[in-house]
């Protein structure tokens, strides 16, 4: 059965349940005004 985060038996082979999310930078490139995040619009976080 596919579950939320993939295929439950692979799932439980591995013995994972949630999502492992990565990244190796985060952008903010707002297009329209985002209210109060406005202070980070153009900002780029390196990991």
């Amino acid at each position: 059965m596919i579950g939320k985060y993939g295929d439950n038996r692979i799932n439980k082979m591995f013995n994972e349940f949630t999502q492992d999310l990565c990244a190796y930078k985060l952008v903010f490139d707002f297009k329209e005004d985002s209210g109060i995040l406005n202070y980070l619009k153009s900002f780029t976080i390196k990991i």
